[in-house]
């Protein structure tokens, strides 16, 4: 009898310190889908709804969807090569930097436009990651 009580309480102090061993374990090692994007990664997914409004908000001051205005029109702006808009005069750094707007281009754009081209004419930033994730999923509803 009291070798099994002993039995018991060793069987269930290994599993109390295995478990919270094993979360631990999970919970340093970020999650992977089938893709391979990290869980990080699949929270930065971006909104198009809250993108159509954070718009609005920051980027229509200077630019519009279909009409080139103090910045140029952003419509098809994904897979297009930076400073092609016809009609729009952009800076001979944009221009000659053969950048191809891509989530990732407009991710380090939208950060910090400067640090991506030196001597290009835009002046904002966007700082937070996910605002960027989400202007970007709503540019890429404007085909």
């Amino acid at each position: 009898m009291l070798r099994q009580n002993f039995k018991r309480l060793w069987v269930g102090l290994l599993w109390a310190s295995l478990v919270p061993a094993f979360l631990v374990a999970c919970a340093e090692e970020p999650s992977r889908s089938t893709t391979g994007q990290t869980a990080e990664h699949k929270l930065l997914r971006g909104s198009a709804v809250r993108g159509q409004s954070l718009y609005g908000e920051r980027c229509a001051g200077c630019h519009s969807v279909d009409a080139n205005d103090a910045g140029p029109m952003h419509r098809g702006v994904l897979g297009r090569t930076a400073g092609t808009v016809p009609g729009f005069e952009y800076s001979s750094a944009l221009r000659a930097s053969g950048l191809v707007w891509t989530r990732q281009s407009l991710d380090a754009w939208l950060r910090d436009p400067e640090a991506l081209v030196p001597g290009q004419a835009m002046d904002e930033q966007v700082a937070h990651p996910q605002d960027r994730q989400d202007l970007i999923a709503y540019l890429a509803t404007l085909r």
